[in-house]
């Protein structure tokens, strides 16, 4: 998965300027969703908690890791930070991780 910020460099504790509130989200937004350009979680609705498959905090060491003050990185295997014990269930497989239809936001 390539990261690339076009305009600075890539941070995980930036703050939006209108709250204060920490910007740095991470989920999946489900096949259900009209709009797949959302950037939080709390934008869409999420009805079978797709999102909450996501490790988020093994994800957010990774990225600082590699990827935080780089203007882009790259993670090469996605699915360590996937919890994929329920993948075969068909409404997670459905709304979660269809190929086409569903997508990743960082």
């Amino acid at each position: 998965m390539a990261l690339t910020c076009d305009t600075g460099f890539l941070s995980i504790d930036a703050l939006s300027d209108k709250t204060g509130e920490l910007v740095f989200d991470v989920g999946i937004i489900p096949v259900s969703t009209n709009v797949n350009t959302y950037c939080s979680n709390s934008a869409f609705d999420d009805p079978i908690s797709c999102s909450d498959l996501i490790d988020r905090a093994a994800l957010k060491v990774t990225l600082e890791e590699i990827c935080v003050g780089k203007n882009s990185c790259y993670i090469e295997d996605f699915s360590p930070f996937v919890d994929i014990s329920r993948i075969n269930e068909p409404s997670i497989r459905q709304e979660c991780f269809n190929d086409m239809d569903s997508f990743v936001f960082i």
